[in-house]
């Protein structure tokens, strides 16, 4: 899923250029002149970087895993080796959906409004476990195993128990030891 980032923003309703002009080419000839801003109307947009916002859209299906407070992890194509966190600060029903915003935490990473981002929202997490790519594991009559090189270089089929699993990698929570090496699907 693909998300915006968005950020506050305060208008300024008008702005002095001063003596500042500008050149322009029309049909061969060039011009100079001085823009011009009208009180009320929206010259330039400060944007606030310190609040940066990921704005996602959570279906109802899905909406009862998502509360208040709960941590996010955000990716970006544009910057693939960056890792950012948010927190859920709203949901709001839109619809059929939820519109969820996450707060992004304060950071030295400059982004762009706009930018598309991938956000996880983590709905449980473990820490120091054992994982494995979830392409290793094969599920035969509801029982997941995991092909393993044995020592003599012959590929064992052993049974694993699973724990918590994302897009990627699933948690071993019994059947391998860290070091053994696995045959990849």
């Amino acid at each position: 899923r693909i998300y915006n980032v968005a950020s506050p923003a305060t208008a300024v309703d008008t702005i002095d250029l001063g003596s500042a002009s500008q050149t322009k080419t029309i049909g061969g000839s060039i011009y100079n002149y001085r823009p011009v801003i009208i009180s009320g109307n929206t010259a330039i947009i400060i944007a606030e970087t310190n609040n940066l916002v990921a704005k996602m859209v959570v279906a109802e299906t899905d909406i009862d895993k998502v509360k208040i407070g709960m941590l996010a992890s955000i990716y970006s194509s544009a910057l693939p080796n960056v890792k950012l966190s948010a927190t859920v600060n709203a949901i709001q029903l839109s619809g059929k959906n939820y519109d969820v915003t996450a707060t992004l935490s304060p950071g030295s990473i400059h982004l762009q409004q706009g930018l598309p981002l991938t956000v996880n929202l983590i709905i449980q997490q473990k820490e120091d476990v054992l994982t494995v790519p979830n392409i290793a594991i094969e599920v035969i009559n509801g029982k997941s195993y995991v092909q393993v090189k044995n020592g003599s270089g012959n590929i064992d089929e052993r049974e694993v128990t699973i724990g918590l699993k994302d897009n990627q990698n699933t948690e071993i929570a019994s059947g391998l030891t860290e070091g053994d090496v696995i045959v990849l699907h």
